[in-house]
């Protein structure tokens, strides 16, 4: 948009597209996300369950555990669903830089994925 149109000097020529959603569909949106904000985070990605490696702590949202680890390369048997359905929960941690998360006690010293340090890791609410 022009200064002119602004201050009325101008016209503007056409119609202007409307953008907005329609009230029912904006209705729509609003109980979706409003959906979506009750459902605990492990969840949401279509209902995979999560896997954790018990060895460095990766998580993995999928249909079967990983044959293999793509961090510490620790065999399928040595992943376990996440969070276990018995036991404290282990608090997940999420690299600033990267994203990458891993359930563990402590953050990792350092990111597998990007080499960031352990002060740059982010206890990450799920």
């Amino acid at each position: 948009m022009t200064q002119e149109v602004l201050e009325g000097k101008r016209e503007i020529e056409g119609q202007i597209p409307e953008r907005r959603p329609e009230p029912e569909e904006l209705e729509k949106l609003k109980a979706a996300e409003e959906d979506a904000a009750q459902t605990p985070a492990v969840e949401r990605k279509r209902g995979l369950p999560v896997w954790r490696c018990k060895v460095c702590g990766y998580l993995a949202a999928r249909e079967a555990a990983p044959k293999v680890c793509p961090i510490c390369k620790a065999s399928q048997d040595r992943f376990e669903e996440f969070p276990p359905r018995s036991g404290p929960a282990l608090p997940v941690w999420r690299c600033k830089v990267c994203g990458y998360l891993a359930a563990r006690e402590a953050a990792p010293k350092v990111c597998p994925i990007c080499k960031a340090s352990q002060d740059r890791f982010e206890e990450f609410p799920l």
